[in-house]
């Protein structure tokens, strides 16, 4: 799933201009929130990319494109990912 989430992240041509991210492995489409998730955007390592480790921490510094279990998150932080979840589930099917 990274290898082709990462296509859209706004910069790639194969990616026609769509940004997505993942959460918890549940993938997005974020490109009505180009200004905040594409190239430039305060939150463009999200893009292309499964976000979970950096919503969970609010550290866009730590994004990587390796897979990342989680398995070291607290559990507040862990809560913090499933609300993302939740959020995002609601805003991309409404």
């Amino acid at each position: 799933m990274l290898f082709q989430l990462k296509k859209y992240d706004g910069v790639h041509a194969d990616g026609e201009g769509y940004v997505c991210m993942a959460v918890l492995g549940t993938i997005f489409d974020v490109t009505k929130g180009k200004r905040f998730y594409g190239p430039g955007g305060p939150y463009a390592a999200f893009a292309g990319r499964d976000a979970s480790r950096g919503l969970a921490t609010f550290d866009v510094s730590v994004m990587t494109d390796q897979y990342d279990d989680l398995a070291d998150l607290k559990p507040d932080e862990m809560q913090q990912v499933q609300n993302r979840l939740k959020i995002c589930s609601c805003v991309n099917h409404s």
